[in-house]
């Protein structure tokens, strides 16, 4: 399984545990980074974003996220219905 993580909180104060086979974590204070390999692991996204055409428009269809979580509280703004792809919602 492949997820993209959404959260709003600091890199710093964040310990993302790994919840899939593939994960990228995208906000505002995570960087763009990639592995050796030109995968993604993390990508910076706007605070409060309306919808995350940014960020998507980076992921490689072999790395299209098969779930999307993210944190409730992180007040992450954005339109479910434009993913095709189930959601979780983490409190």
């Amino acid at each position: 399984m492949r997820a993209l993580i959404l959260s709003n909180a600091p890199a710093s104060h964040l310990n993302i545990p790994q919840v899939a086979d593939e994960q990228i974590i995208a906000g505002p204070d995570w960087p763009d980074a990639q592995d050796k390999e030109g995968r993604w692991l993390s990508l910076r996204a706007p605070t409060g974003i309306d919808d995350l055409d940014l960020v998507l428009s980076k992921i490689p269809d072999e790395q299209w996220p098969d779930r999307i979580i993210y944190l409730r509280d992180s007040a992450v703004a954005f339109d479910c219905q434009i993913f095709d792809v189930p959601m979780v919602a983490c409190a």
